[in-house]
Formats: structure tokens, C-alpha cells, sequence
């Protein structure tokens, strides 16, 4: 830091008085690390007044305590985040380096001022000569983060601070360094409904590229794979915890007042209360901690922690499961559809902004000289086509529908292996919303059974507890968001009924929801769960649901009733499966080819009519496109009927009109008179 400046005019000639009041001054300084500068002044002699008041306003608008820790002379966390994420959105070639295009673009966009070649070539020598650690600041002729970092290091040393805050302010930082998110982000034109919430947004071909971009990027060992400590680092960029939004310590805060939050599977679970606390600086800490500053005065960060961050990022990379691409794609694409406008933010604090918010910048920056452009990346190639189904789950408390989603949805990469046992619930008293995906083949016309292009089919399944949707409040909002009043509304794509094969109260309680909640425009299907159970272990199921249990139920007569329902309104037969380890629990390849029959079905309930083997889902659906099409056939033929009849009738008034002029020209009046009701020849005839 810049300790001590003196003043350009001393009032003392004394070498000896000057050399004390310097060591006093330095000793002061060593001891009270909030002050900056020294600044020899008189207001009797009017010495250096204007510098002090100038000083003291750049104090106010250019504070260092947030970009600088005084007691450990190194940069501030807050502030290494927010620089790691500038250098990410200009590292458009994403190899972690910042090249001389992408630092020229950065230069032009965030201050307005061209940046020459000699300039870079200064810069790379005074960060790589003053860099006392053995980290990397210049690497392939290119800046590192740490280089980066390590440029704005150089201005805060020389006590330029306006430099990093003038940067910061240009990103959307305010004075605690946290970033404003834009409404233009939140709430973009045109995807805002009544009640100011995105309405039906997905994640965008723009969002996707950059998420398989960093998805890429971030794959250390490059095995397909993101590990805990790569997604640490993905969101480290994230003010603490630097935690995904699906994380649930994260959660609650991120998705707070949407109608359900992400369901995290691992097999261990931690609360905020276990996480070690930041250390807090006390004022006899920060006194006596000894201040060094390096011979050059230059800090430049290292990869070092303290003992308690290393701690806390070690017990939060424990319960990051790791996840493939298609996993990582799959958790997007679930946030999306609980929140987007917390999504978009999420995109935007790591660093995208989406190409129209980016083009309309631009064109209000209207730059004087034009930037050279930086290649970007490009992972198109890489993307599949991709579907998003939307599910919710409805269930009787205690017909397995949880251990359902379990069985599904909380498989590892290599769809052998459970997190957790699926068999393992725990009652739910808010919605959950969890996610998978299954691979299947698109079968194009005029191609053999087994080829076609790959569809990645993302399913964002959300369980609602029992209690939910009979609930007045409840029930409004889920008739609602099931487009029941205004299609147009409608945030799910399927509804599966989950009963229990051995609980007929299971399938009244179906039936109940489905007449109260959907209307026949709505996708449904039934799965039924425990099928494998036999039926004397059904006796116990009153301990359950803590009532007694009629004695004149048969307990096999549950699928049964299903069938009857589903062949009522003309709709697929139920699925009949479990969760157990003879079925979808198994972790062994007969367990894994019945979860990805299941999931099919369910993906191809979804399907148009005009896809192929697309199954029943809508009551009386094929009756009603039989009416429909007979409804048009009529119409067509009832409008080539009339279209014959006017042919026919026009060709017999010109054969029946007169040879003379005056028949000639009276030969087309009866048509005429046929569309402006005998009106016209009347107005004639007045004339005559």
C-alpha cells in the first residue's frame, strides 16, 4: 500500500526532523491499518487543503475495505469473486486465459479507452516481475486469473482504487461489492405475465451452449464427469455459500416463494448449523496482527486458504454429488421450470447474458472504435436434441409414490448405482421437484426401426404432498398451473397417479383429484406401486394411515378398478410396477432396463398425435379427432358442393341469356340479385 506520501512542499529543512516524523508516521501507520495515507496539511498556512478534501471524498466513493483486508494485506474474498467473474465473461475461448483480443475487448467495453499492444506487453512484465509466489500470472503469452487479479492488485497498491471501482460499477456492483441483477434479466419484454412472474420460459439455446461450455470447461480430469470440486469451482464466482441453487442449504433462499424447491439426493445430509462459521475479525486482531508487505508492494493472490475455508469447502464439496453432462443439463432444466427468473439470475451471476440483453447493450454503449471481436467457443455440436416433460405426481400418503421418484431419479452416472436406498422416505410436507432423463430414438419417416437422431427427453417431476390438493388455497393454484380456466397458464406437461396395488383408498383418492383439479385437455397417467407385495402384508397398512381397515375390502380388486377407470376414458391401461430391488430398485441391468421402460412410457404419453408411437393420455382422445376429422370431412365436402353449385348455376344463366343487347346485359342480374336481395333490379327499375 501506498503508507506514506510526502507532501511536495515541507515546512521543516531539517534532514534529521524529516527522517523522525517519517518513523513516527510509519509507526503509526503499522499500528492503525485503516489508515491509507499521510498528507503533511496547515489551515493556517493553507497547505495542501484541497488535497485533503480530495483524499477524503475519494475515500467516500472509492472505499478500500471492500476490496482490500488490511489485516492480511491481500485482496478481499468479495473481491477476487467478483474479478474471477469478469475474467470469466471475457474469456469467451473459455481456456482460462485471457488472450490480447479478449483483454482489448475488456478495455474498450469497460473504460472506453483503446489499449495498444506495447501496453499488454508492459503489463505482462510488471505482473510476472513483481509476482513473489509460485503461481502462474502469464501463461502462453496470456493472462491467468491470477494475472488478472493481479493487474487491479497493482492499482489498489499504488492507491489508484478508482480504476477497480470504476470497473465494478460498470458490471452492476454496488458499494459492498454485491451484484444488482438487472430487470432486464428477471423480467424480460415479453414473457411477463399479470403477475409480473416468467411465464412458460426455458432455458434458451443461448443458456444451453453456455452450460455445455462450462460444463467442458470445468471437467479438470476430462472424463465426462463433474466432481464435487469442479462444481465448487463452477460456482465459485457465488457469493458464500458458493453452493449450486439446487444445493439444499441454497435452496430455500434462492427459490423462496415459488410453490416447491429442488429435491437433493445424497445419501448424507448436513444443516447450515454443522458448516463451520466465518471467522470474525475482532479490533485486538486486527491491531496487533502484523502488517509485511512484500518488497514490491505488490499482492498477488495465491491459491492458498485459510484453515476454516479450506474446512467449509471441504465439507460442502462432500455433499456435491457428482454429475455427467446430461445430469448437469437435467438440474437446469429443473430450476428453470421451478423459477425461471431465479434461473436467469443464476445464469447471470456466473457469468451469461443472454444475446438480446447483450446486442441492446451494446447498441446503447454506441463505442466510437470498434473492438476486435474474440473467437468464442462453440460446443454445438455436442448438444442433442432435447425434450422438457414437466410432471407432477399426485398420491395417497403412503402408496409409495415417493419411493417411486427415489427408484427413478436418484441414480448415479452410471444408472447402476443409488445414492440412496430408494425404500428410504421421509414424509413430505412441501412440494419436491426432482429430475432424470432417458435417451430415446427419434423414428424419422422413411427410416428402419433402430435408426433416427438421439432425444434427450428431461423429466422435472414435482411430488405434492396429500394434503395439498384438496386444500382451497392449494387447490386453486394447482387448477391453475394444470391450465384448468386458461390453457395458456399451463406449467406441466403430464399428471401421473400414483395409487398403491393394494389400497383401494389409494385409487379413490386418485379419482377424487382427477375430477376435481383436470379437465380431458390435460395428459394423465396411472402407475401403480408396490405390485410385487402380496397380499397378506396389505393388513398392515391401517397402522399407516393410523384408521381401521373395513373388513369387507379386497385388496386385489385396486388394479382392477384402475383398468376399468382407464378403459372408461380411453386411456392407456396402468403401469404396474415397484420400487423394491426385484424391479425398479435393482441395481443390476434388469433393474435398469425397467426404469428405462418406465420413463419411455411416461415420455411417450407426452408425445403429439401426429408423433409416433405416441400412447393414450387424454380421455376420449382418438374418438374426438375421429369427430373432428369427420367434422372437416363434411366441411370440405359441403364447401366443393356449394362451390360445383355456383359453377353449374353461373354456366346455366350465360346459356339462357338473351342474343339481343338488352337480355345481354340482364343475363347475370338474377345472381346478382341473389346476393343483395333483389335490391339492385329495383334501383333499375326506379330508373327506367
Amino acid at each position: 500500500m501506498d503508507l506514506f506520501r510526502q507532501s511536495g512542499s515541507s515546512g521543516s529543512t531539517d534532514e534529521q526532523s524529516k527522517a523522525r516524523s517519517r518513523q513516527q508516521f510509519i509507526s503509526l501507520l503499522q499500528r492503525f491499518k485503516f489508515v491509507r495515507q499521510c498528507i503533511q496539511c496547515s489551515a493556517r498556512n493553507l497547505l495542501n487543503l484541497d488535497e485533503v478534501f480530495l483524499k477524503a471524498q475519494e475515500a467516500v466513493l472509492c472505499p478500500i475495505n471492500p476490496l482490500y483486508d488490511l489485516s492480511t494485506g491481500r485482496l478481499a474474498p468479495d473481491c477476487r469473486r467478483a474479478l474471477t467473474r469478469i475474467f470469466r465473461i471475457y474469456d469467451k475461448d473459455m481456456d482460462f486465459l485471457l488472450s490480447n483480443s479478449e483483454l482489448i475487448a475488456f478495455q474498450n467495453e469497460t473504460f472506453h479507452v483503446p489499449l495498444m499492444e506495447r501496453d499488454l506487453a508492459g503489463w505482462k512484465k510488471v505482473v510476472s516481475r513483481n509476482n513473489p509466489t509460485q503461481e502462474a500470472v502469464v501463461r502462453e503469452g496470456k493472462f491467468t486469473v491470477s494475472g488478472f487479479i493481479s493487474i487491479f492488485d497493482v492499482f489498489i497498491d499504488q492507491n489508484r482504487l478508482d480504476v477497480p471501482w470504476r470497473m465494478f460499477r460498470n458490471f452492476g456492483y454496488d458499494d459492498d461489492l454485491n451484484l444488482d441483477i438487472p430487470a432486464s434479466v428477471t423480467s424480460p419484454d415479453g414473457l411477463v405475465g399479470d403477475d409480473n412472474s416468467i411465464q412458460n420460459w426455458k432455458l434458451s439455446v443461448s443458456a444451453q451452449k453456455f452450460l455445455t461450455a462450462m460444463f467442458h470447461q470445468f471437467d479438470d480430469n476430462k472424463d465426462g464427469v463433474l466432481s464435487g470440486s469442479d462444481i465448487m469451482s463452477v460456482f465459485s464466482v457465488i457469493p458464500e455459500p458458493s453452493l449450486p441453487p439446487w444445493h439444499s442449504l441454497r435452496s430455500p433462499d434462492v427459490f423462496a416463494g415459488c410453490y416447491s424447491l429442488p429435491k437433493m439426493h445424497t445419501a448424507l445430509s448436513v444443516s447450515a448449523d454443522s458448516l463451520p462459521s466465518k471467522p470474525e475479525t475482532s479490533a485486538s486482531s486486527t491491531t496487533n496482527a502484523p502488517f509485511s508487505p512484500t518488497e514490491s508492494g505488490i499482492t498477488v493472490i495465491s491459491g492458498q486458504t485459510s484453515s476454516s475455508d479450506a474446512s467449509s469447502s471441504a465439507v460442502m464439496r462432500s455433499f456435491s454429488k457428482p454429475l455427467s453432462f446430461l445430469e448437469w443439463m437435467a438440474h437446469w432444466h429443473m430450476i428453470s421450470a421451478i423459477s425461471p427468473s431465479a434461473t436467469r439470475a443464476e445464469l447471470y451471476r456466473l457469468g451469461h447474458v443472454e444475446e438480446r440483453i447483450r446486442k441492446k447493450s451494446n447498441a446503447r454503449k454506441n463505442l466510437k472504435r470498434k473492438s476486435v471481436s474474440p473467437s468464442e467457443v462453440d460446443f454445438s455440436s455436442v448438444l442433442l436434441a432435447s425434450r422438457e416433460v414437466r410432471v407432477v405426481v399426485f398420491g395417497r400418503r403412503g402408496c409409495g409414490k415417493t419411493a417411486l421418484l427415489n427408484a427413478l431419479c436418484s441414480l448415479s452416472e452410471d444408472e447402476t448405482v443409488f445414492e440412496s436406498d430408494p425404500l428410504r422416505t421421509e414424509r413430505n410436507v412441501t412440494p419436491e421437484t426432482s429430475c432424470t432423463y432417458v435417451r430415446l430414438k427419434q423414428h424419422l419417416k422413411g427410416k428402419n426401426e433402430g435408426e433416427g437422431e438421439d432425444l434427450i427427453v428431461n423429466f422435472i417431476v414435482t411430488e405434492v404432498p396429500e394434503e395439498d390438493p384438496l386444500q382451497a388455497q392449494n387447490k386453486t393454484e394447482l387448477s391453475a398451473m394444470l391450465g384448468r380456466g386458461n390453457g395458456k397458464h399451463q406449467k406441466f406437461d403430464l399428471v401421473v397417479f400414483a395409487f398403491d396395488c393394494t389400497d383401494p383408498l389409494s385409487v379413490s383418492y386418485v379419482k377424487d383429484v382427477e375430477s376435481e383439479l383436470l379437465t380431458d385437455e390435460v395428459p394423465r397417467v396411472f402407475v401403480g406401486t408396490k405390485k410385487d407385495m402380496p397380499d397378506g402384508n396389505a393388513g398392515n397398512w391401517s397402522s399407516e394411515h393410523d384408521i381401521e381397515a373395513p373388513s369387507s375390502i379386497n385388496y386385489s380388486s385396486a388394479a382392477t378398478q384402475v383398468k376399468h377407470h382407464c378403459a372408461e376414458l380411453d386411456l392407456e391401461p396402468p403401469l404396474l410396477t415397484s420400487a423394491s430391488k426385484t424391479m425398479l430398485g435393482g441395481d443390476d441391468e434388469e433393474g435398469a432396463r425397467q426404469r428405462r421402460f418406465t420413463l419411455e412410457h411416461l415420455a411417450r404419453c407426452t408425445f403429439d398425435s401426429e408423433e409416433e408411437f405416441q400412447l393414450r393420455s387424454k380421455p376420449h382422445a382418438a374418438r374426438k379427432r375421429r369427430e373432428a376429422a369427420r367434422r372437416n370431412k363434411m366441411m370440405w365436402l359441403g364447401g366443393i358442393a356449394v362451390s360445383v353449385s355456383v359453377v353449374v348455376a353461373v354456366g346455366v344463366g350465360v346459356l339462357l341469356g338473351g342474343k339481343n343487347s338488352e337480355r345481354r346485359h340482364d343475363r347475370l342480374v338474377w345472381l346478382r340479385n341473389l346476393f343483395t336481395g333483389g335490391s339492385s333490379s329495383k334501383a333499375e327499375e326506379t330508373r327506367a
